[in-house]
This record gives C-alpha cells, sequence and structure tokens, in this order.
C-alpha cells in the first residue's frame, strides 16, 4: 500500500483553499497485458490497474478522475478536515470509492477527536465568540485540545482503539493513568474533552448500534485522589534553594531577578506577575494588587500564506477566577528593591515593573528561560515555572501552618486546591 507524506502544512493549505490542486486528466498506456488506466491524487501516482479493453480501461480512467476531481471541489470549498482529507487520499490512492466508509464508528478515537476539534470544536468557539459579542475568535480552546490529542491520547492504547469499542473501563484505566503524571485539574480537561467527543459521535453514528452502547463514565477526579489514587506530587525547592534561586536570578539581569524573587516570594501566577504595575504596589503597607495579567494567545490574524504571527502577547484585565482579583504581601526588602528599580530604570516610564529592553512586558515563555538560567547557576534543578507556586505554598505553610493565608495570596477559590499545592514531604 503506497505510504503518503505530506506536510500538515500543506495539507492544511489545500483544505483551506489556498493551494489549488492539480487536475490532470491521466493516461492509457499500452502492455504486454493490456491497457493500464494511470492517474495521480496530489501529485502522487494512484495503485495502477490493467484492463483487457482501451474501453474498459478508459471507462475506470474517467470514473476515476471524477471521483477525484469531487474530491478537490470538496478540498478548495473548504469541505474537509486535514483528517478527512488524508482518508480520503488514502481511498482514492489505493482504487476504493472515497465516499463510503471514511467517517464512521470503526474511527481509532484518537482521528476523531482530531476531526471533532478541526470541524466541530472550531464552530462553537466562533459561535461562542459572535454571541458574546467579540470581534475576533479565541481558539485557545482548540490548541489546548490538540495538545490534549497529541501529548495523550494519540500516545496511548485509547487512541488506537475503534470509538464504537470504547468502555468505561478504558476511560477509566486511562484516568488512573494520566493521575500518575498530570495534575488533577489537567486530567479533568482531558477528560471533560473526551467525554465531549463521545457525545458528539453517538449523535453522528446513531445508527450505529455498537455506538449506542458506548458510555462515558461518570468519573470524579477529586473522588479517585481522595481514595489514595497515585497523583503526581509537584517538585518543591526548599528554602535554601529558594535563596539560591533568588541570588542566582540577579545574573540574569535586574529586571529578570526581580522578577523571579517576585514570584518566589509572593506565589502569584506568571502571567500576573507580568502584567504588575508599579501603581499596583502599596510600598507603605508592602502589598501588590493583583487585577491584570500577562497572557499568550492565539491571533485571529494569522494565515499560513501572511506575515502575522501564529500567537501573540497581551495584558489582559481577565484573570483566571473571581478570586484572583486580590491584595498579596510581599517581604519589606522585596518591596524596597522594587521601589529602588522603580526610581532609577528609566524603562519604567510605561508603569510596568518587568520589562525587556524596548520597554515591552517580558513574553510568558521567557518566564521559563530565566528560571533555567537561575537554576543553573545556582547548582539547584529546574521545574516548572508553575511549581514555583507550589514551592511558596509548601514553604509558608510549614513556617505558619496558616491555610487560609496561603489561600488568600494564591488567589484559590477553595482551600481544598490550596492543600494540593503543598507538598507534605518537603523539608
Amino acid at each position: 500500500m503506497p505510504t503518503f507524506k505530506m506536510s500538515d502544512m500543506l495539507i492544511n493549505k489545500y483544505c483551506s483553499g489556498q493551494k489549488k490542486c492539480r487536475r490532470s486528466k491521466g493516461s492509457i498506456s499500452r502492455n504486454g497485458s493490456g491497457y493500464k488506466a494511470e492517474y495521480s491524487v496530489w501529485g502522487v501516482k494512484a495503485l495502477v490497474n490493467t484492463f483487457a479493453t482501451e474501453a474498459a480501461a478508459q471507462n475506470y480512467l474517467a470514473e476515476r478522475i471524477v471521483m477525484r476531481d469531487r474530491f478537490y471541489d470538496m478540498l478548495e470549498a473548504g469541505e474537509l478536515t486535514p483528517v478527512e482529507a488524508v482518508a480520503y487520499f488514502d481511498k482514492l490512492i489505493n482504487g476504493d470509492s472515497p465516499f463510503e466508509g471514511i467517517i464512521s464508528g470503526n474511527m481509532p478515537f484518537a482521528d476523531y477527536c482530531s476531526l471533532y476539534t478541526d470541524k466541530y470544536l472550531k464552530k462553537r468557539c466562533e459561535i461562542r465568540s459572535h454571541k458574546a459579542g467579540r470581534a475576533t475568535v479565541n481558539y485557545d480552546r482548540v490548541q489546548d485540545c490538540k495538545g490534549f490529542i497529541s501529548n495523550h491520547i494519540e500516545t496511548h492504547s485509547i487512541g488506537m482503539t475503534p470509538i464504537n469499542v470504547l468502555t468505561s473501563k478504558n476511560f477509566t484505566t486511562f484516568a488512573e493513568e494520566l493521575l500518575g503524571i498530570l495534575a488533577p485539574k489537567t486530567v479533568k480537561n482531558i477528560l471533560q474533552f473526551c467525554s465531549q467527543v463521545i457525545e458528539r459521535a453517538k449523535e453522528e453514528f446513531a445508527e450505529d448500534e455498537q455506538m449506542r452502547r458506548v458510555t462515558f463514565p461518570k468519573l470524579s477526579i477529586d473522588e479517585l485522589v481522595a481514595s489514595g489514587m497515585r497523583v503526581k506530587e509537584p517538585e518543591v525547592y526548599t528554602e535554601e534553594d529558594r535563596r539560591k534561586l533568588i541570588e542566582s536570578g540577579y545574573c540574569v539581569g535586574e529586571s529578570e531577578g526581580l522578577l523571579l524573587e517576585y514570584i518566589l516570594r509572593s506565589g502569584v501566577r506568571r502571567g500576573e506577575a507580568l502584567g504588575l504595575r508599579f501603581s499596583d504596589i502599596d510600598f507603605e503597607q508592602n502589598k501588590v494588587h493583583i487585577q491584570r495579567a500577562v497572557v499568550r494567545r492565539s491571533n485571529p490574524d494569522y494565515k499560513e500564506s501572511g506575515d502575522a504571527s501564529k500567537t501573540i502577547v497581551e495584558c489582559s484585565s481577565s484573570l483566571k477566577t473571581s478570586s484572583s482579583y486580590r491584595w498579596v504581601s510581599i517581604p519589606e526588602e522585596l518591596s524596597a528593591k522594587l521601589r529602588q528599580y522603580r526610581d532609577s530604570n528609566a524603562a519604567a516610564e510605561n508603569d510596568y515593573c518587568f520589562v525587556n529592553s524596548s520597554g515591552t512586558v517580558f513574553d510568558p515563555d521567557y518566564v521559563r528561560a530565566i528560571l533555567k538560567k537561575a537554576a543553573n547557576n545556582a547548582g539547584v534543578k529546574c521545574i516548572k515555572v508553575h511549581e514555583l507556586r507550589n514551592t511558596y505554598a509548601t514553604l509558608e505553610y510549614n513556617i505558619n501552618h496558616d491555610i487560609k493565608a496561603v489561600q488568600a495570596q494564591l488567589g484559590h477559590a477553595s482551600v481544598s486546591m490550596t492543600r494540593r499545592y503543598i507538598v507534605k514531604s518537603s523539608d
């Protein structure tokens, strides 16, 4: 069977009508065995068939070219997703009918997840944005789900299983294994996505008797965790590690060192730290008002053939939850450093605390680079940026044993969420 190899970018260009398909008419040739009918799809030679008469070869070729051109019309009209396009291609290239049995309950779960994301989830984002009166569509949810598919579903046996034979046990096992490597909240998001995919598949394949028997289990991640399920513990720094890291952060740069110390000494989220303005700081009370965050979003103006970047960095006043809008305490020493930095730094004219040489806020991804450099300088292991919040929660709780104070500082809606951030085995 021919193997199809084409870049995802090229497939997407065909599917979005940005690239036109070459519509050659094929050819008939004669050899010792009879008449060969030859044609190509996307420039790839299809399976060659040989016929006893020239008329039979011409009839077959005409039939295949009609099918292929219908496929091309659907591509250029934007009616096919990349998943469907490759499935249709496979049928055409092997002499099968591309319009029978492509999308069915026998599809591997990972393939249907991709189809659902490209064909239905994008449309749902557009409808929600229209109802909310937004001028642009935020496709971050689509990108998150694509990450779930490529990082967890495709690489798991559940992804290779046909949708119509999946069982509740498959999803329960999947959830239990994910809990060993991911945070409970991430597992919840992945399972929510799987549930939506199954719900859509049951609607689309309603006539499939096997599909009607597929059920998604009523999984409670909180109950699985409470029952003693093995959950990946976050990594945290000790107090000594934190001290070394703060000192090493200033070797990267003054603004970078302040940013790292601020995150480690306050427990704020990465985006919240980047969105800090000097006007948000009460230098007398050593408190900071959290009311905005810097985020990286999908660029609604992005086009593969254009110059616009795929993502953009922007400052948003929309925080994660209502509890995220809060006052947090910072050490007096850090407050003094921030005041001195404001008074001596010309880049502070735009009022943002943590900016690059051009005066614009740091990209959220740059925080990871800062942490990695500082960890190397300090001779400590580099953990995830978000685990700096776990570090703050663990160290502060071990000193004061005041869970409510830690909750308020982190901006959590519930104490149970804060408890997950505290690593009990830490020094």
